[in-house]
Protein backbone atom coordinates (compact mmCIF):
# COMPACT_ATOMS: atom_id res chain seq x y z
CA UNK A 1 0.00 0.00 0.00
CA UNK A 2 1.44 3.11 -1.16
CA UNK A 3 1.91 6.14 1.93
CA UNK A 4 -0.31 8.54 0.07
CA UNK A 5 -3.33 6.41 0.36
CA UNK A 6 -3.95 7.84 3.65
CA UNK A 7 -3.88 11.32 2.36
CA UNK A 8 -6.02 10.16 -0.76
CA UNK A 9 -8.52 9.08 1.43
CA UNK A 10 -8.30 12.04 3.57
CA UNK A 11 -9.12 14.23 0.55
CA UNK A 12 -11.88 11.97 -1.24
CA UNK A 13 -13.70 12.33 2.60
CA UNK A 14 -12.98 15.86 2.66
CA UNK A 15 -14.43 16.99 -0.86
CA UNK A 16 -17.43 15.29 1.21
CA UNK A 17 -17.17 17.42 3.79
CA UNK A 18 -16.60 20.57 1.52
CA UNK A 19 -19.38 20.75 -0.70
CA UNK A 20 -21.36 20.85 2.97
CA UNK A 21 -19.59 23.66 4.24
CA UNK A 22 -20.04 25.62 1.13
CA UNK A 23 -18.03 26.21 -2.14
CA UNK A 24 -14.87 25.43 -1.51
CA UNK A 25 -13.65 25.10 -5.38
CA UNK A 26 -12.74 28.83 -5.86
CA UNK A 27 -10.38 28.42 -2.72
CA UNK A 28 -7.10 29.63 -3.17
CA UNK A 29 -4.42 30.06 -0.62
CA UNK A 30 -1.07 32.21 -1.14
CA UNK A 31 2.22 30.42 -1.20
CA UNK A 32 4.10 30.92 2.43
CA UNK A 33 6.94 31.02 0.40
CA UNK A 34 8.68 30.76 -3.19
CA UNK A 35 9.54 27.44 -2.86
CA UNK A 36 6.03 26.05 -1.37
CA UNK A 37 3.68 23.93 -3.28
CA UNK A 38 -0.15 23.46 -1.88
CA UNK A 39 -0.25 19.35 -0.88
CA UNK A 40 -3.80 19.85 0.89
CA UNK A 41 -6.61 21.30 2.48
CA UNK A 42 -9.29 20.67 4.75
CA UNK A 43 -12.52 22.40 5.91
CA UNK A 44 -11.91 22.64 9.62
CA UNK A 45 -15.76 24.25 10.90
CA UNK A 46 -18.70 25.06 9.07
CA UNK A 47 -20.39 26.65 12.27
CA UNK A 48 -20.32 30.56 11.95
CA UNK A 49 -18.01 31.54 9.78
CA UNK A 50 -16.09 28.72 7.81
CA UNK A 51 -12.58 27.88 8.53
CA UNK A 52 -10.50 26.08 6.22
CA UNK A 53 -6.70 24.90 6.47
CA UNK A 54 -4.29 24.89 3.66
CA UNK A 55 -1.07 22.37 4.10
CA UNK A 56 2.14 23.35 1.99
CA UNK A 57 5.01 21.72 1.43
CA UNK A 58 8.34 24.04 1.67
CA UNK A 59 11.74 22.23 0.86
CA UNK A 60 11.87 20.36 3.61
CA UNK A 61 9.37 22.08 5.72
CA UNK A 62 5.70 21.74 5.94
CA UNK A 63 3.64 24.58 6.43
CA UNK A 64 -0.14 24.73 7.72
CA UNK A 65 -2.27 28.14 6.73
CA UNK A 66 -5.52 28.72 8.73
CA UNK A 67 -7.89 30.78 6.94
CA UNK A 68 -11.50 32.25 6.93
CA UNK A 69 -14.01 32.44 4.59
CA UNK A 70 -14.73 36.30 4.79
CA UNK A 71 -16.42 36.84 1.79
CA UNK A 72 -17.96 35.38 -1.99
CA UNK A 73 -16.58 36.52 -5.69
CA UNK A 74 -19.29 35.15 -7.70
CA UNK A 75 -19.66 31.52 -7.00
CA UNK A 76 -16.05 31.02 -5.11
CA UNK A 77 -15.18 31.49 -1.74
CA UNK A 78 -12.72 34.04 -0.54
CA UNK A 79 -10.12 33.45 2.15
CA UNK A 80 -8.16 35.30 4.48
CA UNK A 81 -5.17 33.92 6.42
CA UNK A 82 -5.93 34.06 10.48
CA UNK A 83 -2.60 32.01 11.66
CA UNK A 84 0.04 29.43 9.87
CA UNK A 85 2.50 26.82 11.45
CA UNK A 86 5.86 26.01 9.63
CA UNK A 87 7.42 22.65 11.22
CA UNK A 88 10.59 20.62 9.55
CA UNK A 89 9.98 17.06 9.10
CA UNK A 90 11.81 14.92 12.04
CA UNK A 91 11.43 11.77 9.21
CA UNK A 92 10.68 11.65 5.75
CA UNK A 93 7.16 9.80 6.73
CA UNK A 94 6.32 12.83 8.87
CA UNK A 95 3.19 14.62 8.03
CA UNK A 96 0.36 16.70 8.80
CA UNK A 97 -2.65 14.16 10.56
CA UNK A 98 -5.70 15.86 9.28
CA UNK A 99 -8.18 16.71 12.18
CA UNK A 100 -10.75 14.57 10.13
CA UNK A 101 -9.07 11.16 11.11
CA UNK A 102 -7.69 12.63 14.87
CA UNK A 103 -8.65 12.89 18.24
CA UNK A 104 -7.43 13.89 21.63
CA UNK A 105 -8.56 12.21 24.54
CA UNK A 106 -7.31 16.63 26.24
CA UNK A 107 -9.49 18.25 24.00
CA UNK A 108 -12.35 15.54 22.79
CA UNK A 109 -14.55 18.05 21.36
CA UNK A 110 -11.99 20.39 18.99
CA UNK A 111 -10.65 19.72 15.73
CA UNK A 112 -7.18 18.68 16.58
CA UNK A 113 -4.04 17.56 14.04
CA UNK A 114 -1.07 16.02 14.78
CA UNK A 115 2.36 15.48 12.86
CA UNK A 116 3.45 11.97 12.88
CA UNK A 117 3.55 8.82 10.57
CA UNK A 118 0.58 6.63 9.62
CA UNK A 119 1.40 3.25 9.78
CA UNK A 120 -0.37 0.37 8.07
CA UNK A 121 -1.74 -1.69 10.69
CA UNK A 122 -2.80 -5.75 10.39
CA UNK A 123 -6.37 -5.12 9.85
CA UNK A 124 -5.46 -2.74 6.99
CA UNK A 125 -6.32 0.25 8.67
CA UNK A 126 -3.83 2.99 9.80
CA UNK A 127 -3.04 3.83 12.88
CA UNK A 128 -0.66 7.06 13.76
CA UNK A 129 2.68 6.36 15.10
CA UNK A 130 6.04 8.47 16.01
CA UNK A 131 3.43 11.73 17.09
CA UNK A 132 5.93 14.72 17.60
CA UNK A 133 3.69 17.61 17.99
CA UNK A 134 -0.24 18.50 17.88
CA UNK A 135 -2.36 21.43 17.57
CA UNK A 136 -5.82 22.18 17.91
CA UNK A 137 -7.84 24.89 15.93
CA UNK A 138 -8.56 27.50 18.68
CA UNK A 139 -11.84 29.20 16.35
CA UNK A 140 -12.57 31.47 19.73
CA UNK A 141 -8.53 33.19 19.05
CA UNK A 142 -8.51 32.07 14.97
CA UNK A 143 -4.91 30.25 15.87
CA UNK A 144 -3.71 26.53 16.27
CA UNK A 145 -2.12 25.89 19.82
CA UNK A 146 -0.01 23.90 20.51
CA UNK A 147 -1.30 21.19 22.62
CA UNK A 148 0.55 17.53 24.12
CA UNK A 149 0.74 14.71 21.89
CA UNK A 150 -0.34 12.77 24.78
CA UNK A 151 -4.17 11.23 24.06
CA UNK A 152 -3.70 12.10 20.50
CA UNK A 153 -4.70 9.46 17.76
CA UNK A 154 -5.41 9.71 14.02
CA UNK A 155 -6.84 6.58 12.68
CA UNK A 156 -8.08 5.60 9.34
CA UNK A 157 -10.09 2.87 8.49
CA UNK A 158 -9.80 0.44 5.25
CA UNK A 159 -13.20 1.73 4.19
CA UNK A 160 -12.56 5.26 4.18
Amino acid sequence: MSCYFPALAALLTLTSVSAQAGDIKGKTSRLPANDCIEIGGMVVTDAGPTYGATEFKCGEKLSLVLERETGRKGNSAVWTVIDRITVSKPTPRHEFLESAFCSSSQFPNDFVLALGEMVEQPDRSYRSENVVAAWRFDIQSEKMTAIPVEGMLCELDPGD
